[in-house]
């Protein structure tokens, strides 16, 4: 663990967007003044494991001027916030999305109702939220909020926007990425039966279904992409390696994110930068914000409905070029930095 800072970030896991997080915070940041801590580590804990860890950072949570929740945790581990709930109004609780809409995710039983005890309980007492609007929304709907807000972007693995991009689609087949991971939220099923109507048109649709959701419902959506499109339809089902993975992304001409909260923005922060056209749900998703205040081109999934497939399937290039340009502005390393600066 790093000498104690100023600003105390608390990760519910270790994985790449974390690590990478915190090798960006120490590249642009005075490293000095910042600590990280993991609540869950990457090999397996016991209880009395993860007791003794919290007890350790302790003495961190009482000097540090601010903690950075980075993902509100959905599972035992958030009773390590019940039991140090006096900290949270210097906290500022960073959303990743499914902590925002676990009320809604979540199955009902006893675990889940246990844990939305816990969550309007503390939700009330962090002093401010950082993330998407749409996010806070939900809260607000949801919740007693009365949080502080500020608009922030992660740093995204992967991605220096100093690739080479291709706006012209020059390849007879389209290429369509339906959603993100095997998660429901993606809404597949209804997804496919929206795109149905151009199952004989040259197309290919690349399902992304390796993680994140429970096995009978990823070989729900294999078995019916199959039955709607035949050998059009390329379930993705083991895991890629995140070139390879953009190397897919590359090659995508369409992607449709039909889901009805943030979720998949690591793609498509990719998709825009690489110029392609992109369908999203409006209700809980950062559509309207990134439409309206970003000015990035964007289309809604409701417009499907009544869209031949040439149309379906076009974006002029001026729009892409756009897209991406606006992409390097936004989401490049320096507009992030100049996002965190004013709350470090």
């Amino acid at each position: 663990m790093a000498s104690r800072g100023k600003n105390l970030h608390i990760f519910a896991f270790n994985n790449i967007y974390c690590t990478f997080f915190q090798k960006f915070i120490e590249d642009n940041f005075d490293s000095a003044a910042h600590e990280f801590f993991y609540l869950q580590p990457k090999e397996k804990l016991s209880f009395f494991q993860k007791w003794s860890r919290w007890k350790s950072i302790k003495p961190s949570l009482h000097s540090t001027d601010k903690i950075f929740i980075h993902f509100l945790p959905t599972s035992s581990d958030l009773f390590f916030y019940f039991l140090n709930s006096y900290y949270l109004s210097k906290s500022y609780w960073s959303l990743w999305g499914r902590d925002v809409f676990y009320k809604d995710v979540k199955k009902s039983g006893l675990n889940k109702w246990v844990i939305e005890t816990l969550r309007k309980s503390l939700i009330p007492k962090i002093g401010t939220i950082i993330g998407h609007p749409s996010d806070l929304q939900f809260l607000e709907q949801n919740y007693q909020v009365s949080s502080d807000f500020a608009f922030v972007f992660y740093p995204l693995p992967g991605l220096t926007f100093k690739e080479k991009v291709t706006f012209e689609q020059s390849k007879k087949t389209t290429n369509i990425l339906l959603g993100n991971s095997a998660d429901p939220s993606n809404r597949h099923l209804i997804t496919l039966d929206l795109l149905e109507k151009y199952k004989e048109e040259d197309l290919k649709i690349y399902c992304p279904i390796s993680y994140g959701g429970p096995a009978d419902y990823v070989k729900e959506v294999a078995d019916y992409g199959k039955k709607l499109f035949g050998d059009k339809f390329i379930p993705l089902m083991d895991f890629m390696p995140i070139e390879e993975y953009k190397a897919l992304l590359n090659k995508i001409d369409i992607t449709v994110m039909n889901q009805e909260r943030q979720q998949g923005l690591g793609n498509i922060r990719t998709l825009l930068f690489q110029g392609k056209k992109i369908y999203m749900a409006r209700k809980n998703t950062p559509l309207e914000q990134y439409q309206k205040e970003l000015k990035f081109n964007l289309f809604d999934v409701k417009d499907i409905d009544n869209e031949p497939f040439e149309s379906f399937k076009s974006m002029p290039t001026s729009l892409k070029e756009d897209n991406s340009s606006l992409a390097k502005k936004h989401f490049g390393n320096k507009g992030i930095v100049e996002m965190w600066k004013p709350l470090f």
